[in-house]
């Protein structure tokens, strides 16, 4: 009995697919895929010929078979667009043509369909886009727009985000006014109707061109990291602010100062929360700070970074133990490295080749090659 008993837990040992942490890598002209387990180049996506491919971030659908790219470039317009790709082979298999050069992408809960973002701000140029598309997932077709009252929205869209109920979508704005200067917010929008039915504009506040948004674990916080905010004081400085869904009422305020001057000089922030809930992290230049999400406090910032190099990208790994990070090491040499979430300790750091500097990075658990 007991022979029979370890013949049977080795056949399942041995017929068992485990999974690897796999990233999309991308620095605007090319997709490296990284298999974060091996530490190794997997290979490359392979776009299709006819494709003007300048991949700019990446979204995995929620069983991770299809990568929605956003490709293009600000100063060609032709070029705008949503490249497909299938994850098992690394090749593009579709592309949809874009009237506006993409800001971001996220797909609806029911995974139906998704809002794409514009941009549009001095960058550009450009003062009158379609501010957030509607892509139907099964076409992949435009298929209409979000309206702010009777009118489609139109301004910038970025980033865009999903309540885990699907019924409300939040995304920061930023909308051109007269002599080309803008205004910014925060819209909440109703996803039954596709209806703006709620903002907060006041771009002394919320900067959506410095912040970066995440949900809390239930849906009914909105967290937004800015820089160079103003406080009560009326002095510029790096926060949190926790804002109230649906209400959009602004609920608290976490500003933090940073020990190292060179993170003062930082450029726009990431944010993600851990699996519990109860701590959020906010990327800086050099630095993570730790938010103590229960009690809505700063808690403490970990150094990860020194002298020339920067902390470019981080990303929460799929199981949510661990944070991959993307630090810059002089021109701009790429590596990738971990800082495990519940003892902080950092792991050894893997270098990338064939990669410039990283203008987008996504992870998801793929089975073992």
């Amino acid at each position: 009995m007991y022979k029979l008993i370890l013949l049977l837990v080795c056949c399942f040992i041995s017929n068992t697919v485990f999974a690897n942490d796999i990233a999309y890598l991308t620095d605007g002209k090319t997709i490296g895929i990284f298999d974060l387990d091996k530490k190794t180049m997997s290979g490359y996506v392979k776009p299709l010929p006819q494709s003007k491919w300048f991949p700019r971030k990446v979204v995995f659908n929620a069983d991770h078979s299809l990568a929605y790219v956003i490709n293009g470039t600000w100063w060609n317009r032709d070029t705008a667009g949503i490249a497909i790709v299938d994850t098992k082979t690394g090749n593009e298999i579709a592309e949809t043509a874009l009237p506006h050069w993409a800001s971001s992408f996220a797909i609806a809960p029911n995974g139906q369909y998704a809002y794409v973002g514009s941009l549009t701000n001095s960058v550009t140029g450009t003062t009158k886009v379609t501010g957030i598309n509607i892509l139907d997932l099964k076409s992949n077709k435009i298929v209409g727009s979000v309206k702010d009252g009777k009118d489609e929205y139109q301004g910038g869209a970025w980033p865009i985000l999903f309540t885990p109920d699907g019924k409300y979508a939040v995304c920061g704005v930023e909308i051109p006014l007269q002599y080309g200067s803008f205004d910014s917010g925060i819209f909440l929008i109703d996803t039954a109707t596709h209806n703006v039915i709620a903002k907060i504009m006041d771009k002394r506040r919320i900067d959506i061109f410095n912040s970066d948004l995440a949900l809390s674990k239930d849906g009914k916080k909105l967290y937004v990291a800015s820089h160079n905010i103003l406080n009560a004081q009326g002095d510029l400085q790096d926060a949190v602010r926790i804002i109230d869904l649906p209400s959009l009422r602004v609920t608290k305020s976490i500003f933090y100062d940073m020990d190292s001057k060179i993170d003062d000089d930082a450029a726009t922030p990431q944010i993600t929360v851990s699996a519990e809930g109860d701590r959020i992290y906010v990327r800086r230049r050099v630095s993570i700070v730790v938010i103590d999400a229960l009690h809505e406090a700063y808690s403490h910032h970990k150094t990860v970074a020194e002298g020339d190099q920067i902390l470019n990208k981080f990303m929460l790994s799929p199981d949510k133990s661990k944070l991959y990070l993307n630090i810059l090491d002089l021109n701009p040499a790429n590596n990738i490295s971990t800082i495990d979430l519940g003892t902080e300790e950092s792991g050894d750091r893997v270098w990338i080749d064939g990669l410039d500097a990283l203008v987008d990075m996504n992870v998801f658990s793929g089975a073992a090659g």
